[in-house]
């Protein structure tokens, strides 16, 4: 029974992400956990968090842990806390980008770092075996109460991260009615800029909705009417050109911010991120952070005197076409013969000038396909040919 997928859990509240999964899921979790270990649990400000927050405490505290509760607070922050003294586990409850009807979990362990795989396994194999959970003495379960101070302890971390004042900056800032809504406008106002907000007041069913990093026309609009300095948003073959012009060596790990997190800590490496907007500084993080991110670019803006547009126009960014194909099966469709053939043939058409990547959604039944090109036009025919392949074999009718 596959549960995880490149970002932890996810699916349609209800659905798929039942109470009752949610409730195996920590069970089997706390199952792998020192008796009487310390959890704590945050979640996004999504409807349902609540429903599940209250499935993922049972499960901990009949496994006999005890459970502290965060609240509504961005994903990074949670990992940063897990690293705390006598933390053994933090549980995130998020979809991330998803609409507000989908909703998620997120496991990390103590070192602030998904848990790997393995442990994974394990977990989907309790869930999926017939085993009921115990209900357990009094004296053995776990207790339950909330920290009132974990956020104020994030945003302290997030402005000791850089040393300049963001005075005379004037930002947009979309936290995507997210939980960032809690913590960046304030953040960036304390460190000195002049901030307006959009995507500011989440109401549980709002989350994502024509705002955030999948709509940045309103982001744009807004720093344009605005004539703002810099616009951030919560929530490519042209940089790798640009790498190697530089010098700079590039890492290529499998999809997922936990795989570029591994590579980090393996090569001892300093900087790691990846398309869907990952960015993890290593010295400052263990997981990506948008608000980290968008501190430490603001201290160069700063630092140096330069404009967001100069730092922008460092590279070339080939244009980009993504697709996302809905199929029946995303295994079977990604070892296709038919696509694969289809994939090879715009590969070769490509040759150095362009970059394919087909791949399975780990959070969704969709095969995602990408193509980068000299030109727009090309990299648009590429992949409808792949989609159209994708589409005829595997297509949800």
């Amino acid at each position: 029974m596959a549960l995880f997928g490149t970002d932890g859990i996810r699916g349609r509240f209800g659905e798929f992400l039942t109470t009752d999964l949610a409730e195996r899921v920590s069970y089997a979790a706390g199952k792998l956990l020192p008796h009487r270990s310390q959890v704590i649990i945050g979640r996004d400000p999504r409807e349902s968090g609540l429903l599940l927050e209250r499935a993922i405490t049972a499960g901990f505290t009949k496994a006999g842990h005890d459970v502290i509760h965060l609240g509504v607070i961005p994903t990074p922050g949670l990992a940063f806390l897990t690293l705390e003294p006598g933390i053994a586990l933090g549980v995130m409850i998020t979809a991330s980008h998803n609409p507000a009807s989908d909703n998620g979990i997120k496991i990390f362990g103590h070192d602030g770092m998904k848990i790997p795989d393995q442990l994974e396994e394990e977990i989907e194999t309790w869930v999926a075996s017939s085993q009921e959970i115990p209900t357990p003495e009094l004296s053995k379960l776990g207790t339950s109460k909330e920290d009132s101070t974990a956020i104020e302890r994030y945003i302290a971390h997030l402005k000791s991260s850089i040393d300049v004042s963001l005075s005379g900056l004037n930002l947009v800032v979309d936290c995507a009615h997210g939980a960032a809504s809690l913590v960046a406008p304030r953040v960036l106002q304390e460190l000195g800029a002049s901030v307006h907000v959009i995507g500011g007041a989440p109401n549980g069913i709002n989350i994502n909705e024509n705002v955030g990093s999948t709509h940045l026309d309103v982001l744009q609009r807004t720093m344009s009417e605005l004539n703002a300095d810099l616009g951030i948003a919560h929530d490519n073959l042209g940089f790798h050109k640009k790498m190697a012009e530089v010098g700079i060596s590039v890492e290529i790990t499998n999809v997922g911010d936990r795989y570029v997190l591994e590579r980090i800590n393996e090569r001892d490496l300093s900087l790691g991120g990846e398309q869907s907007g990952h960015i993890i500084i290593r010295r400052l993080s263990t997981t990506g952070d948008g608000i980290l991110t968008a501190l430490a670019i603001l201290a160069l803006v700063k630092r140096n005197f330069i404009s967001a547009d100069s730092l922008a126009n460092i590279f070339h960014n080939f244009p980009q076409v993504l697709k996302n194909v809905a199929v029946t099966d995303k295994l079977k469709a990604l070892a296709d013969e038919e696509v694969k053939k289809e994939i090879a043939k715009a590969e070769d058409l490509l040759g150095t000038n362009g970059r394919i990547l087909v791949r399975a959604s780990g959070t969704e039944d969709l095969m995602r396909v990408m193509a980068e090109a000299a030109t727009m036009e090309r990299a648009q025919s590429i992949v409808e040919s792949i989609a159209d392949v994708l589409i005829k074999r595997f297509g949800i009718k």
